[in-house]
């Protein structure tokens, strides 16, 4: 979806070539508007959709909106606050610093295994308990706000769990001790876990 900003501009270099188109009388008109024609189209031109580059991989926007999308569904259903863009942002940079950190620990789990995870969720929310009606509520609600098939959406849920389970992994790894925060044993797993990941963050290359 374009963004209003884009849209705005847009609009106002359409008002712009249909002014020149009546005002300009002469022989040079056509070449005229040809230039301004070019130089609007290059103006208003889209950059790259790149939501971030870190640690030099381009990380997609659409993958942030969906991050996103997913986040909000999930906190609506359990009827909780939706957390604010800034918080997003943030949450969002964190976990693709860590799945980079469980790749070059190869710590990483296989798209393979990431398949079967996928299956075994998949016959899960097939049943009849109230966790996997509510799983499919999520699926559902999910698959309708972004016009996702049912290919689609496991297709989606494989790499959403390519990442996390590598998470996991990195986790269940660091919290045995191996980084300093860790060792910090005033500090709950969970808040050792959480003050790794932010210095991590901060130790990152970040456009």
């Amino acid at each position: 979806m374009k963004k209003p900003w884009i849209i705005f501009t847009g609009l106002i270099a359409f008002i712009v070539v249909i002014g020149v188109i009546y005002i300009l009388n002469d022989e040079g008109q056509e070449k005229r508007i040809q230039l301004i024609s070019k130089q609007i189209s290059k103006e208003t031109k889209r950059k790259p959709d790149v939501f971030r580059i870190i640690n030099g991989e381009k990380v997609d926007e659409k993958d942030f909106a969906t991050y996103k999308s997913d986040i909000a569904i999930q906190s609506k259903l359990q009827h909780k606050k939706v957390p604010s863009e800034k918080q997003l942002t943030k949450d969002y940079i964190q976990q693709i610093v860590l799945f980079q950190e469980a790749k070059k620990r190869h710590v990483n789990v296989s798209k393979k295994e990431a398949e079967k995870y996928a299956e075994k969720i998949r016959k899960m929310i097939e049943k009849n308990t109230e966790g996997a009606k509510f799983a499919r509520k999520i699926k559902t609600t999910i698959m309708k706000e972004q016009g996702l098939s049912t290919e689609a959406y496991w297709k989606s849920m494989i790499d959403k769990y390519e990442m996390l389970k590598s998470i996991g992994h990195l986790k269940g790894r660091l919290l045995t001790g191996e980084c300093k925060e860790c060792k910090e044993t005033k500090l709950l797993p969970n808040q050792r876990w959480k003050k790794y990941g932010e210095r991590l963050v901060q130790e990152s290359a970040i456009q």
